[in-house]
């Protein structure tokens, strides 16, 4: 009985597979092996002719994620150190950088060369940046610090559920350069049954960026939609920044339906210079309000009784000189309200037909 073999799934070209397949079924086993090692050198010469190559003058993957990472620390060393009052950031950032570019002897021509080959394969530079923030991140962790020493961390080992959850959904790694359709990050994520009415909104990401001629303001911002229809939203514009953080507070009784963000890069008319800006790790924490905060709301805009009663002026609370004093007569009749009526007699408007006759000629007899 002849056994069938199965496919290896290292062998995907489907002329390559064919071949093998009828060698694995029909051939003696003399032959078998034979044909098999035929069709892995054809698989390979065929990898290796469709696999395009690096140019000669960019730098490789790898070593870019080794330049990368100094590049990176050495820029947030100038951004930090201590200079004088006549030396700006950007010359400081300008010498470390160049003292990366000694240390892997090149130049930074062959650098921005090397940048603009990999800005225009969007999947290798996310696949470069992805390994230099693991690695940054690797090395904090080596030297001590620790998610919860910074405040802007303090959400970073929130899970999915309880009271402050954290309920991002969408990518982790995100590289936008000024090019259309790749200088914006748009996400939307839905409310489902674990949210409640008054839900508070936190959005945070950390930040990285490369730009060769200056640094780039990067514009957020975030939406909540609620089931009454109202927005509240928050927009910011950030340049260097290492984190970005954006907050919404929602009323006491307002249920949240979606939430939306945006990250967008402006693209300049004519722009050569490569720009990059990576967002990675970002978190949105759903936080529901305290059970305190829900109650003193609620009592704050409920009438009591008691509120009612405290508005009102009893009778007794006015003074009265003669309390407690026997009145005359007469001052008790003082005291009682008294009504009184006025006539009031309307003058009738003067009527010329209504005038008695042969009174202008009395007068006219009068006057002779």
């Amino acid at each position: 009985m002849t056994r069938r073999r199965t496919l290896p799934p290292t062998h995907r070209h489907s002329a390559a597979t064919a071949v093998w397949h009828v060698a694995a079924t029909t051939l003696p086993g003399a032959l078998r092996g034979t044909v098999t090692v035929a069709v892995l050198c054809i698989l390979t010469l065929l990898q290796t002719a469709c696999k395009p190559e690096l140019p000669s003058d960019v730098i490789s993957e790898r070593r870019m994620e080794q330049i990368l990472h100094d590049y990176h620390i050495a820029q947030g060393m100038a951004e930090n150190a201590p200079r004088p009052d006549d030396v700006t950031t950007d010359m400081l950032l300008y010498d470390y950088q160049h003292a990366v570019f000694r240390k892997y002897g090149i130049t930074e021509e062959e650098f921005e060369r090397s940048m603009a080959y990999y800005c225009s394969d969007m999947p290798k530079m996310t696949r470069i940046y992805k390994n230099v923030t693991t690695r940054l991140e690797r090395e904090a962790e080596a030297l001590g610090i620790q998610a919860a020493d910074t405040p802007h961390d303090a959400y970073a080992n929130l899970t999915e559920n309880g009271d402050t959850a954290n309920v991002w959904a969408d990518r982790m790694l995100v590289t936008l350069k000024p090019t259309p359709l790749e200088n914006f990050f748009t996400w939307q994520i839905d409310a489902d049954s674990t949210w409640q009415p008054g839900d508070d909104l936190y959005w945070r990401f950390q930040m990285l960026q490369l730009s060769q001629g200056g640094m780039s303001p990067l514009t957020v911002d975030m939406e909540v939609t609620y089931t009454n229809d109202s927005v509240r939203s928050v927009i910011t514009h950030i340049t260097t920044n290492p984190v970005v953080e954006l907050r919404i507070k929602s009323p006491i009784d307002w249920m949240p339906r979606e939430i939306t963000g945006h990250a967008y890069l402006a693209v300049m008319p004519g722009e050569k210079d490569y720009r990059l800006m990576i967002v990675h790790h970002p978190l949105l924490a759903r936080m529901h309000k305290p059970e305190s905060e829900r109650k003193a709301a609620i009592a704050a805009d409920t009438i009591t009784a008691d509120t009612i009663a405290a508005d009102t002026i009893a009778a007794d609370t006015v003074n009265d000189p003669d309390a407690g004093r026997r009145l005359s007569p007469t001052e008790f009749l003082n005291k009682q309200d008294v009504e009184r009526t006025i006539n009031v007699v309307k003058e009738q408007p003067f009527d010329p037909s209504k005038q008695k006759r042969g009174y202008p000629q009395r007068r006219r007899r009068r006057q002779r």
